[in-house]
């Protein structure tokens, strides 16, 4: 369990040590971008627009997708390292979680507090609270800037959900945490409030497939230099 802010690195280790550095927890955010100034489609299309510049006549979609991919792993994977290895959920509120952006691309993540320890068993509902509160408002206004379907944002929240829960079970032998968080997020159809749970039925396991394959193509390998996805894509048979 996570005792102080500064052993925060403790938990970036094994498949999580790239996000050494790259995570603080101060109380201000400063130059970064709160979650909830990026869930106004007017801020975040200017650093869409920025990052689409690399691409030239690219259309819109497959940039917001790829630029999706870095926003989630960049919050998604922290938190569930923070969450199931350390113990802790961090301050969940919009305002309080900042993002760093380098030319408009997510690069860092800025936490104005650790948080609490979670109860035993706790862990769900917090990353439920996750991905109502931080994720779906940023979702919407990727949708509404790039006309890209609602599926194909929530298809690359799932597909990092899913691997960060599963490799962090993998550093949690005997513990059914991860299973509860999986059910939670992926298994279940409706939130206990019966709002519909948009990470629902976006992947599916195959045979031989340790992290569900993708039911919708996250578009990315339409951006020139931009590979695949690898064995999630739908398309790779």
């Amino acid at each position: 369990m996570l005792a102080e802010p500064e052993t925060l690195d403790s938990v970036f280790v094994g498949p999580f040590a790239y996000l050494a550095g790259k995570v603080r927890i101060e109380g201000d955010l400063g130059p970064a971008v709160s979650v909830s100034r990026l869930s106004d489609p007017t801020i975040l299309g200017r650093e869409l627009d920025t990052y689409c510049g690399r691409f030239g006549p690219a259309c819109r979609a497959p940039v917001a997708s790829l630029w999706s991919q870095y926003f989630l792993g960049g919050l998604i994977v922290p938190f569930v390292a923070i969450g199931l290895l350390g113990n802790r959920m961090p301050d969940l509120s919009p305002e309080g979680v900042g993002v760093v952006l380098e030319e408009g691309l997510p690069a860092g993540l800025v936490l104005s507090g650790l948080g609490a320890p979670i109860p035993r068993g706790g862990s769900p509902a917090g990353f439920e609270c996750l991905v109502r509160e931080l994720i779906h408002p940023v979702i919407d206004a990727l949708v509404e800037w790039s006309c890209g379907a609602p599926r194909l944002f929530w298809g690359n929240a799932a597909t990092l959900m899913s691997w960060a829960v599963r490799e962090a079970g993998t550093m949690l032998p005997g513990s059914a945490e991860p299973d509860r968080v999986m059910e939670r997020l992926l298994g279940s159809r409706n939130w206990a409030d019966g709002v519909p749970n948009m990470l629902h039925g976006q992947l599916r396991l195959e045979t031989g497939d340790t992290v569900g394959r993708r039911r919708v193509c996250c578009v990315r390998y339409c951006l020139p230099g931009v590979p695949g996805c690898g064995p999630v894509c739908p398309l790779e048979r």
